[in-house]
């Protein structure tokens, strides 16, 4: 029944929690070990561990793009705004190619109410190939900026 694979898989990842353990008190400059260890926290719903985890690998990587990247969407999960982007941002100085990336960056700037900066991201997104127009328009996180005749406009040269 899927109660009891629920429960297996539970037990899995304490085990998997322990291994890793055990793998860092060893080794505990590996960064990767610190970083999936805050994955697995993650798949048990407890992210203030898995934040922990990630500040970790950072602490002897950096430049880690994963660990930045998933503690940005804790952060912004969290409503920690200004620590998000400031951790996309560093994120994005590796990979300014990523389109999940930016438009983390534009959302998070939305959700701040700052019209400005999430135009200016939504529009280095576009210039970079992005044309998810049923994205834009349908994310809860834009609907604030939704009504600017600078997103209009936006969205008017995408169409076009």
């Amino acid at each position: 029944n899927n109660l009891g694979k629920i429960e297996a898989d539970r037990r899995d990842i304490d085990k998997l929690i322990m291994n890793f353990q055990e793998q860092i008190r060893l080794r505990p400059d590996n960064y990767l070990f610190q970083w999936r260890l805050g994955n697995l926290y993650m798949s048990k719903n407890d992210p203030e561990e898995a934040l922990k985890q990630y500040e970790k690998a950072l602490s002897v990587k950096p430049d880690y793009f994963e660990a930045l990247n998933d503690i940005a969407d804790l952060y912004s999960k969290k409503g920690r705004f200004n620590d998000a982007v400031n951790a996309y941002k560093k994120a994005y100085e590796q990979r300014k190619d990523r389109h999940d990336l930016i438009y983390s960056i534009a959302v998070t700037y939305a959700k701040q109410n700052d019209l400005k900066q999430s135009i200016a991201w939504l529009q280095k997104l576009v210039s970079i190939g992005y044309k998810n127009l049923k994205r834009l328009e349908t994310d809860k996180d834009l609907e604030n900026i939704r009504a600017s005749s600078e997103y209009k406009e936006l969205i008017k040269n995408i169409k076009s």
